[in-house]
């Protein structure tokens, strides 16, 4: 048996030992341009959420275009998602009065008592939201004659909600 000096012995092993390091390196190195970062994902979809593309529709049923209505008064509305809770993010409608709708009222269902409005000539504004309050709707707009209400006074409070 002939024995052969150390730096022949490693050879072998030295070239597999270089190709394992080459193959690791270019795994870990790939390019990681075709996936998004993490930030620029889609939040995950919920269970009621339309599929992208869908037109999201609302119509008020109750008060009608022209009512007089007695505060407090009900407002009904049909819409093509679901409304509910925010915390679910789940969609849900914004209603204001006029131009305040910097200060909406948040609703998380489809009726909600109103109690609580400018009195007079006003044009009641509905429209849907996404969890987090962006528009998803086009606004249904129903003029009123309010009775009852606040004498057109705005509200004092701001929710807290920013600029939509």
């Amino acid at each position: 048996m002939d024995v052969l000096p150390f730096c022949k012995k490693s050879r072998p092993f030295a070239a597999v030992a270089a190709l394992g390091l080459a193959v690791a390196l270019t795994a870990a190195c790939g390019d990681s341009g075709d996936a998004d970062p993490p930030a620029a994902q889609d939040p995950p979809a919920t269970a009621d959420a339309p599929e992208a593309g869908d037109d999201i529709t609302l119509a008020v049923t109750t008060p009608a275009e022209g009512d007089t209505v007695t505060v407090p008064f009900e407002v009904s509305v049909d819409s093509s998602v679901e409304l509910g809770a925010i915390d679910d993010q789940v969609h849900h409608m914004h209603i204001w009065f006029g131009d305040t709708s910097g200060q909406p009222l948040i609703i998380e269902s489809d009726t909600t008592m109103i109690d609580d409005a400018p009195d007079g000539d006003t044009t009641m504004i509905v429209q849907v939201h996404t969890f987090d309050h962006q528009p998803a709707s086009d606004q249904a707009m129903v003029p009123l004659m309010v009775e009852g209400g606040s004498g057109g006074e705005s509200q004092d409070e701001d929710p807290g909600y920013g600029d939509y």
